[in-house]
């Protein structure tokens, strides 16, 4: 078998190492989070118990009966464990947004519209997902 050898290019080995330091961050951030969560360290919004007793139920109605926030009135909950850790949770996606950022900004810059064009449509992507604005 012949040797292969395959360079990338600068802005994926940048991506790599944004992505690994960024997933790096963001299970120290899960694993922190959970800390001050489980530990009680931050009270929670909803107990753990409550939490437990209706996690069998459809999303609409665990919302109803546990009286969470919906859509992203969670943010105003930051100051408490579960929601705190529920942000480290959001960190995750956030991270793949800001590389594909990174790549989109490098594309443009190198006039490189192909690329430019992909990095724009997984923005589009990231952006409807996280605001809910797909069509049900």
């Amino acid at each position: 078998m012949a040797d292969c050898y395959f360079e990338n290019l600068p802005q994926q080995q940048t991506y790599g190492t944004l992505l690994k330091w960024g997933g790096v961050l963001g299970v120290s951030l899960l694993i922190g989070t959970f800390g001050l969560y489980a530990l009680d360290i931050l009270p929670p919004l909803i107990e753990i118990q409550t939490v437990t007793h209706f996690w069998h139920l459809p999303l609409q109605d665990y919302l109803n009966q546990t009286q969470s926030p919906k859509g992203w009135q969670w943010l105003q909950y930051l100051h408490r464990g579960d929601y705190l850790s529920f942000a480290a949770i959001t960190w995750l996606p956030l991270l793949s947004a800001l590389c594909y950022s990174y790549l989109a900004f490098t594309f443009l810059r190198d006039r490189d519209y192909r690329y430019f064009s992909i990095a724009l449509a997984q923005l589009t992507f990231i952006f409807f997902s996280a605001a809910n604005l797909w069509p049900h």
